[in-house]
């Protein structure tokens, strides 16, 4: 690992983020975790030797609390809603907790549990299911159920044999209880409906990357989705371990952290507990070891379990092999976000394979879908995938998947465009496989599409040439009208100039010929009339 953050001795001693031990821990002798920026480690905890069966063992579980806790208050507030509507009939009551790895998930539980423990006079049970972890496998509900059972009295040998032995037994034990369950880290709701009480009174609150909405549709669940932070919130966290003061005597350097974490609290967290314990570095310093995506990754890597990407490893380890290798696939363009249409192409597969994909990439947090059938990347996961891809995928595969990406745009932008102005003149573009092209019925169809995907054609155009692919100054050529008409003359002359570039180093001078109109088109309504002149001068040369 390169860099000052690879560089600086004792990271990964300092950044233990809060994690609980395995097997027995008193919360309260934990009181200097630093940050807990991520799952709680360990398993069932147990307070107190265990006693006989029966016995009205009050068990205090919840790990401790963290040094630094940025208000989640909105969310807070749901869950003591809730809390409120315990015992008040004959239902169990479920909050799910989900979000992106390293967002906080645990953090807010944890930190909520301990303001509230006053209100669960028969204590609190807590487990890490270890859905994510990647050095163990998912922990079965026979054994969380084992724990709780002792936690709440009963003798080991006196614990039943069975799964559902075990259930009964707890639900038994209880009823009439006054409880909450902290089910963290689960990897599906099917590891959580064994640990459910059966009657009122208690709550339960389950973490997990996966959406939960098997517990929300058949449980009634209260579902929470943590985002990331804002600015705000996220500079309130680096104010908390380095003081205002420093932030406010490097500004664009705290801009670039805040910029360069993109609100991941595990990311910000780890970014402020190295400046901290470096007070004479300069904040540049950090940033530029995050300016570089490439880099970006090594500079939040502390090794072990605590590092970005051993974080995200757990999330993208759980995929299935189609979905992980369209979340590698989806890291290579540089377009901001993109369609299912658009994922189809670059991945190679039809529309109901692709939304399968999708939806699944979206269940794990690892893509969020956004209105108008949009997908987007946080930054660092983005980072994430296009490293795995470089990792675990050919140069040809990779190639050729920006190729079909590539082709999708063309044509799809030629139909647009034969749509939007039948008269005008395009190329005739001969496809094979009817999946790289949609095709518009009305001019309001095709106008839709453009306005969703003008942003990710540009970035294709530019990429597309950068790599030296023939067909990018063709896409430039006609994907000019589209941009004209809708007033996006800055973008028409970058695509212009883009495509002008690669079509001179192709050597396409019917390319070049099109592309050097279309750019004074451009320069025209810029104002920049003999620029103008001279690319028209130059495309009739061409021409000739």
């Amino acid at each position: 690992m390169t860099g000052k953050f690879g560089r600086r001795n004792g990271m990964h001693e300092r950044v233990s983020v809060g994690s609980p031990h395995e097997g027995t821990h008193n919360s309260a002798s934990a009181a200097e975790n630093v940050v807990q920026a991520q799952n709680v480690h360990g398993d069932v905890h147990i307070h107190g030797p265990a006693g006989r069966s029966g016995s009205r063992v009050v068990p205090r579980q919840l790990p401790a609390t963290v040094r630094y806790f940025i208000n989640r208050a909105v969310e807070q507030d749901a869950l003591t809603t809730l809390l409120k509507g315990a015992g008040s009939d004959h239902t169990v009551l479920v909050s799910t907790i989900d979000g992106l790895a390293g967002v906080g998930k645990s953090t807010l539980v944890v930190q909520w549990a301990h303001q509230e423990r006053e209100q669960f006079a028969d204590g609190e049970l807590y487990v890490n299911l270890r859905g994510f972890d990647p050095a163990a496998e998912p922990m079965v509900p026979a054994e969380a159920l084992a724990g709780f059972l002792t936690a709440l009295g009963m003798a080991p040998e006196a614990v039943p044999v069975t799964e559902d032995a075990r259930a009964a037994q707890f639900r038994t034990l209880l009823h009439g209880r006054r409880m909450l369950l902290v089910l963290d880290n689960a990897r599906d709701a099917e590891q959580v409906l064994p640990l459910l009480p059966g009657s009122s009174g208690c709550l339960v609150v389950v973490t997990s990357r996966q959406r939960l909405d098997g517990l929300v549709a058949h449980h009634g669940a209260q579902r929470l989705s943590l985002t990331t932070f804002t600015r705000d919130e996220g500079r309130q966290l680096l104010a908390s371990y380095l003081g205002a003061e420093r932030l406010a005597h490097e500004p664009e350097a705290a801009a670039a952290l805040l910029e360069h974490c993109a609100g991941l609290p595990l990311a910000l967290t780890l970014v402020a507990v190295q400046a901290a314990a470096e007070p004479d570095v300069p904040l540049d310093d950090l940033a530029a070891d995050l300016r570089d995506e490439r880099a970006r990754l090594d500079a939040l890597d502390v090794g072990g379990r605590t590092g970005i990407r051993a974080v995200f490893s757990w999330s993208y380890r759980s995929l299935s092999p189609q979905a992980a290798r369209m979340f590698r696939l989806l890291g290579l363009p540089n377009s901001p976000d993109i369609s299912s249409g658009a994922a189809a192409a670059l991945a190679g597969v039809d529309q109901p394979r692709v939304r399968r994909m999708l939806a699944e990439l979206s269940r794990a947090h690892l893509l969020t879908r956004r209105a108008g059938d949009r997908y987007v990347f946080h930054d660092l996961l983005r980072a994430y995938a296009r490293e795995r891809a470089h990792t675990d995928d050919s140069e040809q595969e990779r190639t050729t998947a920006l190729q079909r990406l590539l082709d999708h745009h063309l044509y799809t932008t030629h139909a647009a465009s034969q749509r939007l102005e039948p008269i005008r003149w395009l190329p005739d573009l001969e496809h094979t496989d009817e999946h790289l092209r949609r095709n518009f019925t009305t001019y309001e169809e095709a106008l839709a599409w453009w306005d969703a995907e003008h942003t990710s054609v540009l970035a294709t155009i530019r990429q597309a040439v950068a790599l030296g692919m023939t067909r990018g100054p063709w896409l430039a050529h006609v994907a000019t009208y589209p941009f004209k008409l809708r007033g996006l003359i800055d973008e028409l002359k970058i695509s212009c100039t883009a495509g002008l570039k690669g079509a001179k180093v192709s050597g396409d001078r019917p390319a070049q010929a099109r592309l050097l109109v279309d750019l004074a088109t451009a320069n025209y309504f810029h104002r920049e009339f003999d620029a103008a002149v001279h690319n028209q001068q130059a495309a009739a040369k061409l021409f000739a």
